[in-house]
């Protein structure tokens, strides 16, 4: 999935997209559903979707200025 395609989906559709990820980190850790989300994402080593889809798109820019 390129999350770069993200970057200008309502904050709504990302706030849906976080939620699918905390959950699949939930299951990953074995964690309780009230445990914080942060958390579990530090111990899985990831970032929250909204800095994910940033960092992908100036990845994505940065290489692009870089090959002309």
């Amino acid at each position: 999935m390129c999350n770069s395609l993200f970057y200008d989906l309502p904050n709504t559709t990302i706030s849906q997209i976080q939620k699918v990820h905390n959950a699949c980190a939930q299951i990953l850790t074995g964690s309780k559903k009230y445990d914080s989300a942060s958390d579990k994402l530090k111990d899985l080593h990831l970032l929250l979707v909204k800095c994910c889809i940033k960092f992908k798109y100036l990845r994505v820019l940065d290489i692009t200025l870089h090959l002309q």
